[in-house]
């Protein structure tokens, strides 16, 4: 996701947002049928994935996500403790 990265020099696959590199990978791989999908990431690129997978023909039940989302800035609802969290 960094191409211009200098750890990247070198890297000649696909860059930029998952959903615009599994469009271009769908232009030029045939998607196997019976094939599942693995997908992790924030909702957005999750589901703009799985919409262009289930359009080039994977079934939607083969498509498999998990979804993280960015921290909030700040506390937790309620707030820390003085001297920060709980000890564990």
């Amino acid at each position: 996701s960094r191409p211009d990265d200098a750890r990247n020099e070198g890297w000649r696959g696909y860059t930029g947002r998952a959903d615009a590199a599994v469009g271009r990978m769908l232009d030029e791989m045939p998607l196997l049928k019976g094939g599942i999908a693995y997908l992790c990431g924030n909702g957005s690129m999750v589901e703009a994935c799985t919409q262009l997978l289930v359009a080039a023909g994977l079934a939607p039940q083969d498509v498999r996500a998990e979804q993280f989302h960015a921290p909030t800035a700040g506390p937790p609802a309620g707030g820390l403790p003085a001297g920060g969290p709980p000890p564990s």
